[in-house]
């Protein structure tokens, strides 16, 4: 069994990371069913912001933030 060290990523925020991934689009998808705005503008958007967030400042985003990362 291989040990960790701490503050590596794992294979769990890697699914995290895609799960949030997948309802943040499908979030997205569905708020902006009636607008002439793209969805994947929405998903730039918030990519940026969520990248801004870890990288931008010093608390990051926990667990998340590891899934960015990876």
């Amino acid at each position: 069994m291989e040990t960790e060290e701490p503050g590596s990523p794992s294979p769990d925020d890697a699914v995290l990371f895609f799960g949030v991934a997948l309802v943040l689009g499908i979030g997205s998808r569905h708020l902006l069913r009636g607008t002439r705005v793209p969805y994947t503008v929405a998903l730039l958007v918030l990519g940026v912001a969520l990248g801004g967030l870890e990288y931008g400042t010093k608390h990051g985003l926990g667990k998340l933030g590891a899934g960015i990362r990876i």
